[in-house]
Parts: structure tokens; C-alpha cells; sequence
């Protein structure tokens, strides 16, 4: 167990709740969480070293994910502001090294600020943790840091897409929307009223190549063998009639709302539901093969368990189904979307499986083209929290290790009332902009980024807010900007 010392001004700040303990990989661990008075307790599935994660509100993006350095369990408790402030500062220290190497330069004022931080906080390493004034001077320095981090990060993305834009660097990565997650036949008729409006047409047709739009398998297979094609028929030729390219996908997701009935009710017979999927699937692509170039096969495999049925189960389902489709459309690119590319259901769920079992699997199937990480930014159980948009780097490096294309699914929320009333205006609309400008713009420097896609295009309820477009139909900032950085780059 780790226990670390917090005030009432810092549990004001942090959302404790989610904060959980990573190993090898900054790979999430299940964890409990505690609040005893003026003690955060730490109780990690694991022992020995590790890193300890906590979302705090930031002025600039909402919500950020900081973390300490490596550190060893003990029973006497850590000062959690001069430790995350020490893993903060380490990973800039360590970005900026990595930065100098492809020509950054900070400003010489942000160089003298840097170096006195290292000093503070290699003079508070000495100080008595015990004592309030450390904890004064922890919290001080801390509130520094973050403000001398937003500066470098506005210097690095200025120095950076200047250069890319005089070297025409920036990649000319597709960008395309999904219509939405389990979009019903009532929504695409909303959708397709919305694409016709005057204001909203030109923008979508300026900004988007692709689209994916692919309704639930329930919908398409409501009965045993009995097909309701013209289900699907309405989703393509919405999308054909825009003039966009069609992306097929995912073709199964292992959310129980995709799933039909029938095959809920026969979950638990192994024979049953994979011949099932395996069917579904061989004729959706035997129908469908020539209209598409790029092929989704499956998402959402973290809720499988909601299914009756284990990750590993379903993973092994996957890879099957991956050769069927590859076998089908040869020359055309395979996908596979992957949620939670930063191991998050590993922070509240005991699975047996480890990530990085998983990720080996799928990457050994030979058939698979690519992976599809989804970045749906939240709190919930199958959301990703909110590192810095700097994190995407270090993601990339992490999942390019593969050898598969990578594509990027992004969701982010423009409002977030899940916290107490009093924090509900830390994140908005301009929130959401100021992520979505770093994000995609990391993602467009990237060689190994294929393609980039906003999910979903609207709001549908006044629960959910990661579309383009409210759910009164008015057009978010954010819409306008990715439009912008289209026409920078054509």
C-alpha cells in the first residue's frame, strides 16, 4: 500500500476517485482507492515499484492525468504534491531533451525558469515532508510547474508546425467521421436532415473524406439467417450520396446493445455465437466486398464481459474473423478498433488476460492491416482518461511497434457534469478545442498515422456532447477548426 499526505485545497483539485497505481508500461493496475482525512491510501493489486496516477483540473484542458515518478510502496506516507510534481518535471526534462534533438528551441526565459524548477525541487528532496511548510512550498512549486508546462507546450506546438508547414511536412492524413456508436435508422434520418442544412453541408463536405457508417448487427440480423439488407443499403447510400468514401465498421462489437436477441439468449454456448458472428460477418463481406477500401471487423472487445463471455474469448473471436474478412477483400486494408489503447479497463476490472497478451494476438494475425486506436476521452468505465495531448507521441511510439498502420478515432466531450457542481465549468467547448488543436495536429506530423476520424458528427443526448454538432443543432467551435486545418493543408 502507498499512502500519501493531501490537503483540502488539493482534494479540491484532483478527482481521487480514478486515480489508480501502473507497473511496466504505465499500464494501468487494478486499484483501490481511499480518502481517510488528510491521507489518499493507494491499494494496488501488485507489489513493488510503480507509478501513481491522479486527474486534476488544469487551467487550459479541463482535466489532466498527472503522474509521479517510480516509486516503492512503504508505510510511511509520501507529500503527493512533490511527487507528482517530480514526475511532472522529470517527463518534461526528458521531452525537452528529446525535442532539442529535432531543433526546439524554448525561449531563453522559459530555459532560466526550467532550470530554477530543478533546483526548487532538488532543494525540497532534502526538506522534512512532515513539516506544513514543505507542504506550502510543495504546493507553490507545483502550481509553477503547471504554468511553466502550458508555456513550453504553446512554444513547442508554435516552433513545431511552423517548421512542418515551410518544410511541407504535414502529412496529408485522410480525415473522416463516424456517424456515431450504434446509430439507430431514426438517427441517419436526422443525420441526413442535418447535412442538408445550408450551414452544415459545405463544412462537412470541405473537412471529411471519409465516413464510416455501419448500422448494429441487430438491426441487420434481427432473426436466425434472416437478413434485412436494405438496413444497410440506407446507411452506404447515405454516405455515397455525399460524395464521401465509405469505411464498413465496425461489422461486430461485443456491446450487448449491438448484439441481437437471439444472440444474447444463446451467449454462453461457445459453438452457437461464434459460428453466428463468423456467418453474419462472411456475408455482410460477401455482400458488400466492392464498396469499401477499408474494413473495420470489430470493436469494443473490453465489453465482452458484459456479454457473459471472457476478453479472451472474444479476442480469439476477433482474430478469426479478421482472416474471413481479409480473405474476402484481399487488396483492401483490415482494421481492427481497439479501445482504450492505454489499458484503462485495467484500472477497475481484474482480467486475467494481460494488455500486452492481447495486443500480441491480434498483432500476429498476418491478415490485419491496421489498428483503429479509439480515444474516447472520459471518466467513464470504457473511456481513456485525459493525459496532456503530448502523451499521443509517446502512444504512437508505443503502438508503432507493431508494424500495422495506425488510424485514430477521437471523442471528445465539449461538457462534463459527472463532477460536483462547483467543477462542472471546468471543461466546455473552448476545452474541447484546445485538446482537439493538439491532437490532431500531433497526429497530421506523424508518418505512421493513416487516417484520422472525429466520432461521433452530433450530439444525440443531453447526457452525451463529443459531437461536432449540439444537440440544438448549432455548430461547436471545434467543427470549424478542424475544417480550418484542412484547408491549411490543401
Amino acid at each position: 500500500m502507498l499512502s500519501f499526505r493531501i490537503t483540502p485545497e488539493l482534494q479540491s483539485q484532483a478527482v481521487f476517485d480514478h486515480a489508480f497505481y501502473a507497473s511496466w508500461g504505465r499500464i494501468p493496475r487494478l486499484t483501490k482507492i481511499e480518502v481517510q482525512e488528510d491521507l489518499l491510501l493507494v491499494r494496488p493489486e501488485i507489489k513493488g515499484t510503480g507509478t501513481v496516477h491522479i486527474p486534476m483540473f488544469h487551467p487550459r484542458y479541463g482535466i489532466v492525468l498527472r503522474s509521479t515518478e517510480t516509486i516503492q510502496q512503504r508505510k510511511k506516507p509520501y507529500l503527493l504534491l512533490k511527487e507528482l510534481g517530480r514526475g511532472e518535471l522529470g517527463r518534461l526534462v526528458r521531452l525537452l531533451h528529446e525535442w532539442k534533438t529535432l531543433g526546439f528551441v524554448p525561449s531563453e526565459a522559459l530555459s532560466r525558469e526550467i532550470r530554477g524548477m530543478v533546483h526548487s525541487f532538488g532543494v525540497m528532496a532534502t526538506s522534512d515532508e512532515t513539516l506544513p511548510a514543505t507542504g506550502r512550498v510543495a504546493s507553490e512549486l507545483f502550481e509553477s510547474l503547471v504554468s511553466m508546462e502550458t508555456h513550453l507546450m504553446d512554444q513547442y506546438f508554435e516552433q513545431v508546425l511552423i517548421a512542418l508547414q515551410k518544410k511541407h511536412l504535414l502529412s496529408n492524413v485522410p480525415l473522416g467521421i463516424f456517424l456515431g456508436r450504434n446509430v439507430t435508422e431514426d438517427l441517419l434520418e436526422t443525420i441526413h436532415s442535418i447535412l442538408n442544412h445550408d450551414g452544415i453541408r459545405p463544412l462537412f463536405h470541405e473537412t471529411f473524406q471519409h465516413v464510416a457508417a455501419t448500422p448494429p448487427w441487430k438491426s441487420v440480423e434481427p432473426y436466425p439467417g434472416k437478413f434485412h439488407w436494405e438496413s444497410v443499403d440506407r446507411y452506404f447510400k447515405l454516405v455515397e450520396k455525399h460524395g464521401k468514401k465509405l469505411v464498413v465498421g465496425p461489422i461486430l462489437s461485443f456491446d450487448p446493445d449491438f448484439l441481437p436477441q437471439w444472440v444474447r439468449e444463446k451467449i454462453d454456448n461457445r459453438e452457437t455465437f461464434e459460428n453466428a458472428a463468423i456467418h453474419y460477418t462472411i456475408e455482410f463481406v460477401k455482400r458488400y466486398a466492392q464498396r469499401s477500401s477499408q474494413w473495420i471487423v470489430a470493436g469494443d472487445f473490453f465489453s465482452s464481459p458484459k456479454c457473459g463471455f471472457s476478453i479472451g474469448r472474444g479476442v480469439a473471436l476477433i482474430c478469426d474473423l479478421i482472416r474471413e474478412v481479409k480473405y474476402a477483400v484481399r487488396d483492401k486494408d483490415v482494421l481492427v478498433t481497439i479501445d482504450q489503447p492505454c489499458g484503462d479497463y485495467y484500472r477497475t476490472n481484474d482480467c486475467p488476460l494481460p494488455f500486452i497478451a492481447i495486443v500480441e494476438s491480434l498483432a500476429s494475425v498476418r491478415s490485419l492491416d491496421g489498428f483503429l486506436l479509439d480515444l474516447k476521452l472520459g471518466m467513464g468505465p470504457q473511456d481513456t482518461l485525459p493525459r496532456d495531448p503530448l502523451f499521443l507521441n509517446r502512444l504512437f511510439d508505443q503502438w508503432g511497434i507493431w508494424g500495422k498502420k495506425l488510424f485514430l478515432s477521437l471523442s471528445v466531450p465539449s461538457r462534463w457534469d459527472i463532477f460536483q457542481e462547483s467543477h462542472t465549468d471546468h471543461w466546455h467547448k473552448q476545452v474541447q478545442l484546445e485538446w482537439v488543436i493538439r491532437m490532431i495536429l500531433l497526429s497530421l506530423t506523424r508518418q505512421n498515422i493513416h487516417g484520422i476520424f472525429w466520432n461521433p458528427l452530433l450530439d444525440i443526448s443531453g447526457k452525451q456532447s463529443d459531437g461536432l454538432i449540439g444537440i440544438d443543432g448549432q455548430i461547436k467551435p471545434v467543427f470549424h477548426k478542424i475544417a480550418s486545418l484542412r484547408q491549411s493543408r490543401t
